[in-house]
């Protein structure tokens, strides 16, 4: 009887080892298979930059398959100097592009603002980059860094995921990563929002374009846009309203002897350039006038138009600190266009990012044809407002600043400066910024020089009253937070006889 017992024991626990057995090779063999269609189901999300084409590539990564495309992009953009090994996949079975360990070593403890990510994963396509995005935000976690090719155009992408900066760029791509900053990130996903609006109505704030100069033409834009988050409602410019510095030949007088200047784009305004304000739509400015016309008359009954006027804005200089600059920074978001020609002409500019620099901006044109207001200054004058370095980015709008600089009286700085056409003294007129008769061209250099400014180890600026100065201190602050400013003294506003320090331009105009 006992034995009958043992054996039906035994029995049942040999039968039940088979069982667990098999389940367990059963669940392991589901794994392996499940893990195999995941890796085939993201491979097919990741399409590899291949030099030659853009295609996508089903399977597991190859070591092969991908050596040339990485290499291209480590080569070209200074990424990594690894190629692709089954180390470089990580478990979602995405490219990782390791940064080289001689940039690791440059800048032992770097700011979270310029360290380039250590991991970056490869992109082609719009629909992987609001993936991408959306999948770690689900999660609750910051999404990693993500490189795209130049083809790609992420302009529609950008405007809707402000939270992201790009802060690479190389001659087959360029990167996004999130803000580092989390006040920055929050502050431009409020501003989206207000802007975005769920639905658009007669609430919206409108503004004509500015045209003046570059600093005080977006800082009205911004004044709208301080004023649009005050109150919650959205801010936009108006439509059929030139800009400029898009379409100069309807705002300003021609060069003499020089081509009618084209349009940089069709709509002739701000969104030729930079990512779009808004989605309310434009108001057209003939209605605008009439309103406006109608808001003044005193026999007319106030409506609510007249809240959409801009006698509700008032004029605020932009912060050079935070974050009030960040109004500038929104605004000024480039399309993929023009940072690829800013790109291109900064590839012609030896950066010195190791030697310490000083950043001069002389402004002059103008500034001396309205009685009262600014002069122009000599070389030696900003030379004696504070401590210089032996090598100086000179940003001018003289030509014969250059000649001056370039002079046997400077003679012990080594100067730099971007070759660009630029008109001599005043003989550009009134608020003519376009010497190269080129509006487009003069939109690229502006971002170019900012770009060099922030690049170049330039540790401190001489600069005199100026918005433009104001914009260009601005986004050296954002990039050294240690920076020294000089301030030119200027007896702005008290000076009559501005008029008579034009000879220290023309003086040099006779110079070679």
């Amino acid at each position: 009887m006992n034995e009958c017992r043992f054996l039906l024991i035994l029995v049942c626990i040999v039968a039940i080892t088979i069982f667990v057995t098999l389940k367990i090779v059963n669940n392991a063999q589901g794994l392996v298979t499940s893990r195999k269609q995941q890796l085939k189901q993201q491979q097919r999300r990741l399409e590899f930059f291949d030099p030659r084409t853009i295609q996508e590539k089903d399977g597991i990564v190859s070591t092969t398959a991908t050596t040339t495309a990485i290499n291209t992009i480590i080569k070209d953009d200074v990424i990594s100097t690894d190629t692709v090994t089954n180390n470089n996949v990580n478990d979602n079975g995405r490219i990782m592009l390791q940064q080289p360990e001689e940039e690791q070593n440059e800048k032992p403890q770097p700011s979270p603002s310029s360290i380039i990510s250590q991991a970056i994963v490869v992109l082609t396509t719009e629909r992987q980059m609001y993936q991408h995005a959306s999948d770690y935000l689900k999660k609750q976690e910051d999404a990693p860094p993500f490189c795209v090719p130049w083809s790609l155009n992420t302009d529609e992408w950008w405007a809707h995921h402000p939270e992201w900066e790009v802060y690479h760029e190389g001659k087959e791509t360029y990167c996004f990563r999130l803000y580092a900053n989390l006040e920055k990130r929050e502050f431009f996903r409020q501003l989206y929002n207000n802007q975005f609006p769920a639905k658009c109505d007669s609430q919206t704030l409108y503004h004509p374009t500015t045209n003046s100069g570059w600093g005080a033409d977006l800082d009205w834009i911004g004044s709208g846009l301080r004023h649009g988050m005050a109150t919650g409602r959205p801010f936009q410019l108006l439509g059929k309203d030139p800009w400029h510095y898009a379409a100069p030949a309807k705002t300003r007088k021609q060069n003499p002897g020089k081509a009618k200047m084209t349009a940089a784009c069709p709509e002739e305004d701000l969104s030729c350039y930079f990512l779009p304000l808004s989605h309310c739509p434009k108001l057209d400015k003939k209605v605008f006038e009439r309103q406006k016309q109608q808001q003044k008359d005193a026999t007319t009954t106030p409506n609510k138009l007249a809240l959409r006027l801009d006698s509700m804005i008032q004029y605020t200089r932009n912060d050079i600190t935070e974050p009030g600059r960040w109004y500038y920074d929104y605004v000024v978001r480039p399309k993929g266009w023009l940072r690829r020609k800013v790109y291109e002409m900064l590839q012609s500019f030896p950066l010195r990012k190791k030697e310490a620099c000083t950043v001069m901006h002389i402004r002059r044109g103008d500034t001396i044809l309205a009685e009262g207001q600014r002069s122009y200054h000599a070389i030696w004058e900003y030379l004696q407002a504070g401590r210089v370095e032996p090598i100086i980015l000179l940003l001018t709008d003289d030509a014969n600043a250059i000649r001056e600089a370039l002079s046997s009286n400077y003679s012990q700085y080594d100067w730099m400066y971007l070759k660009r056409p630029r008109h001599a003294g005043t003989e550009g007129g009134w608020e003519n910024h376009f010497p190269s008769n080129d509006a487009t061209h003069e939109v690229v250099s502006l971002l170019a020089e900012f770009a060099i400014a922030t690049q170049s180890n330039c540790t401190s600026l001489i600069r005199g009253p100026s918005t433009f100065a104001n914009v260009l201190e601005g986004h050296m602050r954002q990039a050294n937070k240690n920076v020294v400013v000089y301030h030119l003294e200027d007896e702005t506003g008290s000076n009559s006889n501005n008029q008579a320090t034009l000879n220290i331009s023309t003086f040099y105009s006779k110079t070679e």
